[in-house]
């Protein structure tokens, strides 16, 4: 519990800033002066230290004016920060704005930008380029757009008429990202169409050149996650390298753990190392060493550290949707799943479909908060072309893979792809003309507060992990007896205190 409450705190002070402080130090206070509150004391201080820390952490500067230049400026130049997918004759990428043309000059800029470029010249990972096109901001961006933009933490987009690559990229990340480039390659040759864009996106999470409507239908969905590398790639990852471990005998072996935490990690680094990869990886690793140190791993606890973690290292990443959308359903995920045992088909269909429930009720506060519909037709989808997908991504890799040296191999491989491909297509397609209905919630911070406190008792009755937690919470909080009156009267202060704050400013 104590790792939790310390990664719950550094991500409320990241997030809420100083009245989570004003709230976190009276109530730690009020149950520290309690009867047997000196036995809490170091993890007390733990959890009132790492609330500091993610006040200090999260306070950055206020972003609102980077494409301030936009409405002046006819041409930038700046570093491809983002690896670049192509699709048809048009390559997108993300550039970090280091100039803006404005009339004639070129003055100093900053800010990023999603382009949409021509294909040629072709660019890489961290090419110096130019561009010649108008910038959009993103207050002028659609509501679907703002909400992509946000998820790549871009400031804005640009469509470039012309594109200039003024210098070579160098570095590892370049090498990398070229390698990735080459998987994408080999699927595309060995399935061509929309099949080969879906295994990529299995594969290396880039599935830019999916048909804009069958990628439409995977948003309406609520199956769009299939494309995006998570944590169920990265499982199959650690599964490949412990089962071999453990068939030469090196399992329990230091070497080999820490050849298992490197792949697990390369791969991450392989699918450009976004947020669902990066927490996956972190997790990882984090159980490895669990188990190498004689400790059972809890999920849970891995889980809040490993988005602590992410945040002190980026303040930036809370504010992703990716980050908040993997973070949610993978915690929902570790509640719901962590005590089962499935057994049979239609155990883990069942398991299958709770978990994909948990994952929807998990993430509709904040996708309701980012106005984006929640999918009427995610359970079902997910549960008619889950097992399926888990069939594909192996069949993918190896299919990439062989790709690289024996392309006729290569083809062979994909004939059954195309097959279980050409089935998910059907599924999505078919469920996608059921429309989702917008809820009347909006997205205040308060309703949509609200609307977490039923999303997560729901959370906690689907599986025994959820309700073993929400019981050991109710028994402590039982234990307290009359104490809880003291700890009201510290949470009265606090809010007091935050009042105060806010009339001040």
């Amino acid at each position: 519990m104590t790792g939790v409450a310390v990664g719950v705190a550094f991500l409320a002070g990241a997030i809420a800033g100083l009245p989570a402080l004003m709230l976190a130090a009276p109530l730690i206070g009020a149950r520290l002066m309690a009867p047997g509150g000196r036995r809490l004391l170091i993890p007390a201080m733990a959890v009132l230290l790492a609330v500091a820390a993610g006040v200090w952490r999260g306070h950055t500067a206020d972003d609102s004016d980077a494409l301030a230049w936009a409405d002046r400026a006819d041409a930038v130049r700046g570093r491809v920060v983002d690896a670049p997918a192509r699709a048809g004759r048009q390559q997108r990428f993300v550039v970090a704005v280091e100039q803006a043309r404005i009339g004639k000059r070129w003055q100093a800029a900053s800010g990023r930008v999603r382009a949409l470029a021509p294909e040629w010249p072709a660019v890489q990972l961290g090419d110096r380029v130019t561009l010649y096109g108008a910038a959009v901001p993103l207050a002028d961006e659609t509501a679907s757009g703002r909400t992509y933009l946000r998820s790549l933490d871009c400031d804005g987009s640009l469509f470039a008429r012309i594109l200039y690559r003024e210098e070579r990229g160098q570095g590892w990340r370049r090498a990398v990202a070229i390698a990735r480039q080459a998987i994408d390659d080999a699927l595309a040759r060995a399935a061509p169409g929309d099949t080969g864009a879906f295994l990529a996106g299995l594969v290396t999470g880039h599935d830019e050149a999916l048909a804009p409507e069958l990628r439409q239908a995977f948003r309406d969905t609520g199956t769009s996650h299939l494309t995006a590398v998570s944590g169920s790639n990265l499982a199959m990852v650690v599964t490949v390298l412990v089962t071999l471990g453990s068939k030469a005998g090196w399992r329990r072996r230091l070497a080999w753990q820490l050849v298992t935490i490197a792949g697990v990690f390369g791969y991450a680094l392989l699918t450009g190392f976004q947020p669902p990869a990066a927490r996956a990886a972190i997790v990882a690793a984090g159980a490895i060493f669990a188990s190498r140190c004689g400790r059972r791993p809890d999920p849970v606890t891995l889980l809040v550290l490993a988005a602590a973690l992410m945040v002190a290292i980026d303040p930036a990443a809370r504010a992703l949707l990716s980050f908040q959308l993997s973070f949610a359903s993978a915690l929902a995920l570790a509640l719901v799943l962590a005590a089962s045992e499935p057994t049979g088909v239609a155990g883990w269909a069942g398991a299958l479909t709770l978990a994909t429930m948990a994952a929807e009720v998990a993430t509709l506060p904040i996708l309701l908060g980012a106005r984006i519909p929640a999918s009427p037709t995610a359970v079902l989808a997910n549960a008619l072309i889950g097992p399926v997908v888990e069939l594909l991504f192996p069949l993918a890799i190896l299919t990439a893979l062989t790709g690289l040296v024996a392309p006729v191999v290569a083809d062979a491989l994909a004939v059954p792809a195309h097959l279980l491909a050409a089935y998910v297509f059907a599924v999505v397609n078919a469920l996608a003309h059921v429309r989702a209905v917008p809820l009347p919630v909006g997205s205040s911070p308060l309703r949509l507060a609200v609307l977490a406190g039923p999303c997560a008792a729901v959370i906690a009755a689907l599986g025994r992990a959820g309700r073993r937690w929400a019981t050991r919470t109710m028994g402590q909080l039982d234990a307290l007896g009359g104490d809880l009156l003291l700890a009201g009267a510290g949470a009265a202060l606090g809010a007091a205190g935050v009042v105060a704050l806010v009339m001040v400013r």
